[in-house]
């Protein structure tokens, strides 16, 4: 005779196996993910396989102490790789502070690392990426009124932002 007491233990095998099964599954797609990061970086980093398991291992390190997780860092990365934004070698630095910028949301980390991306390519920041940056909401026009001495009030801000619009560009550093 089943007793409720038996239900639920079988209950709880059945759900004990179920945990189990996503566990295995979030592992084979972590190596997935880590296969084909490896992959894609060795292209990026001109065919060093070697160089992309350690741009690899760096993310997976930089997901355990940000909020971000390897997949958000990877995607960045490969975006920033690809514009030739980033190096090997400045790819951590880079995305710990664009990490900062977003401060934790891997929405705005993507749309930060394109507008990245794309001011480092194109050697300046044009209206649109200052645009894009509002729209993320980096507080660019506070930083760039300080960078122009105009102190940082509205009325500073506001020169900022007609400066920025204004111009043929901001040369990136």
């Amino acid at each position: 005779m089943l007793s409720l007491g038996n239900i639920m233990s079988a209950a709880g095998v059945i759900g004990g196996f179920g945990l189990a099964a996503m566990g295995i599954k979030k592992i084979v797609s972590e190596a997935a993910n880590f296969e084909n990061s490896v992959a894609s970086f060795t292209t990026l980093l001109g065919g060093s396989e070697v160089e992309a398991k350690k741009l690899v291992e760096s993310l997976q390190t930089l997901g355990a102490e940000t909020p971000f997780e390897f997949k958000d860092l990877a995607e960045a990365t490969t975006r920033m790789l690809g514009f030739g934004a980033i190096t090997k070698d400045t790819a951590i630095p880079t995305l710990r502070m664009l990490g900062d910028l977003a401060q934790g949301s891997s929405d705005k980390l993507q749309s930060i690392s394109l507008v990245y991306g794309q001011i480092m390519a194109g050697g300046k920041m044009m209206g649109q990426d200052f645009n894009q940056l509002i729209n993320a909401q980096v507080p660019i026009a506070r930083g760039l009124a300080e960078l122009w001495g105009y102190g940082v009030t509205d009325a500073a801000v506001a020169k900022a932002t007609a400066r920025i619009k204004n111009s043929g560009g901001i040369a990136a550093s």
